[in-house]
């Protein structure tokens, strides 16, 4: 499944998947409240983690964090959080290393959320400069990362950052007129490649 050729993946247009060169990058996934965002994000990693390409999925929702509700505890190994990612000063390759949580069903996936009774209050305040830092170093620990976006980016500053930041962003919508609109347009220093569904 890709949305666009030589992108993170790239709609079926004839060719064999199989053998095609499938390149890495950063997927932002964003929408409306509801719209599946979480689905899409897991459903594309395991897709990929499937294929052997190793995968890292951020749950970047810090007020309502899916991640207990995706896996059960048993599933992963180690009980890490992405607000100790965020707290630090400065975020290194090492220090997302030491806080990813391994998908003990897929040796390709690994996950960073927050965890069970955690939120956005658990930690100290972070600020652009973390969330930037962890996207770019997020780019040296797995070929292809995942962000799975909170709705509301106001508030939310790693899901805005990630918009900014991101090789491709998906944009799903629920099916109502206020939520179906679609913009392609650059951003920053990189082309950035939005593909509404």
């Amino acid at each position: 499944m890709n949305f666009k050729q030589n992108s993170l993946f790239t709609r079926n247009t004839g060719f064999d998947e199989e053998q095609a060169d499938v390149q890495g990058g950063v997927l932002a996934v964003w929408g409306s409240p509801s719209s599946g965002k979480t689905t899409v994000s897991v459903k594309l990693a395991d897709y990929l983690a499937r294929k052997k390409k190793n995968v890292l999925l951020i749950f970047a929702d810090m007020t309502t964090p899916p991640l207990p509700c995706i896996c059960a505890s048993g599933d992963l190994e180690g009980e890490k959080s992405l607000g100790s990612i965020l707290a630090a000063t400065h975020v290194t390759e090492n220090l997302i290393k030491k806080n990813c949580m391994f998908y003990r069903k897929n040796d390709y996936l690994s996950m960073v959320g927050m965890l069970k009774g955690e939120n956005v209050f658990t930690y100290p305040p972070y600020d652009q400069t973390q969330a930037v830092e962890l996207i770019e170093q997020a780019r040296e620990v797995a070929p292809f990362v995942i962000i799975d976006c909170g709705s509301t980016i106001a508030s939310d500053v790693l899901s805005a950052v990630a918009l900014m930041e991101a090789d491709t962003v998906l944009r799903l919508v629920n099916c109502d007129l206020k939520s179906c609109q679609c913009q392609s347009k650059n951003v920053g220093k990189r082309r950035r490649n939005f593909a509404c569904f």
